[in-house]
């Protein structure tokens, strides 16, 4: 066996690593909803600090004391904000959520309506149906807020865990069979 065809499948099985821990963090996720969105929104509000306390140091480094000043301002502003993320995640998942009933109505309005550009045939009855789809989640999520703030985080992350790691087994499943393919 030559050293690519050994190389890929060496990523390959590491990527098949990946790829089911992250179906089970997936599965984890979607079992306690609740839970994986209030980590979501603490690791959300820590990340804002973080950027925040970067924006800060990177003020004292401006050319001028006027960005120096609006940088150290955002930074403060961006610090605080990731306080209150992390103090009272359960506000902060119900405001994301709010926010992400808000993004699906407006996403599936607008792909129903750049659907009438799509020519007819192929693909234009998929567009519609991903329009609808996301237009009913939106409405669903918004009708149910704020208590769909308590599951509707968590069950996306859980669903979009799953979906990733399936493309990653698939993934690293085509890369098994072209380093098979490679000349030995």
């Amino acid at each position: 066996m030559n050293e690519l065809s050994e190389a890929a499948k060496k990523t390959s099985g590491a990527v098949t690593v990946w790829g089911v821990l992250t179906i089970v963090l997936g599965i984890f996720a979607l079992g306690s909803p609740l839970i994986s969105g209030l980590a979501l929104a603490v690791l959300i509000g820590i990340s804002m600090i973080a950027a925040g306390l970067a924006q800060t140091v990177y003020a004292f480094q401006a050319g001028s004391i006027g960005r120096g000043i609006l940088r150290l301002l955002f930074g403060g502003i961006t610090v605080l904000a990731g306080i209150a993320i992390t103090g009272q995640p359960g506000m902060a998942l119900a405001t994301l959520t709010l926010l992400l009933a808000i993004y699906f109505i407006v996403d599936g309005l607008s792909t129903l309506f750049a659907s009438r550009a799509v020519a007819g045939g192929q693909g234009k009855g998929w567009v519609i149906f991903n329009g609808i789809v996301t237009l009913i989640l939106g409405l669903m999520i918004w009708r149910g807020w704020p208590v769909s703030g308590a599951w509707a985080i968590g069950i996306l992350l859980g669903t979009r865990l799953i979906f990733s790691g399936m493309t990653m087994l698939a993934l690293a499943s085509a890369g098994r069979a072209v380093a098979d393919k490679l000349p030995r």
